[in-house]
């Protein structure tokens, strides 16, 4: 996996694109006020932010089951609300500074 990100890392500096890498840990501590911990837990306060995810969220997994596939849905949004929690807001959007 780690060789898999490194050659997606670098063909994307090839192109010229910025690249923005996050820790489980920088995930979680964006995540810290919420009281989420787990991915799970993550994705739930997820699916009570933004509408449209919340008829995605699966149930609880079993520890005899492998993960559902929508979690990778919720994987993503974690990643963008951690970046826009380290970043903050975009300058020049309507609503921000």
């Amino acid at each position: 996996m780690r060789r898999l990100q490194s050659l997606v890392a670098n063909h994307a500096k090839g192109q010229a694109l910025e690249v923005c890498t996050f820790t489980r840990n920088e995930i979680r501590e964006c995540f810290k006020a919420t009281g989420a911990a787990t991915r799970y837990e993550i994705a739930q306060v997820i699916a009570s932010q933004i509408h449209a995810f919340s008829h995605r969220l699966p149930p609880p997994r079993k520890p005899w089951k492998s993960e559902d596939s929508r979690m990778g849905l919720f994987n993503a949004a974690a990643l963008v609300l951690t970046f826009y929690c380290q970043t903050g807001p975009i300058v020049g959007q309507p609503g921000t500074r």
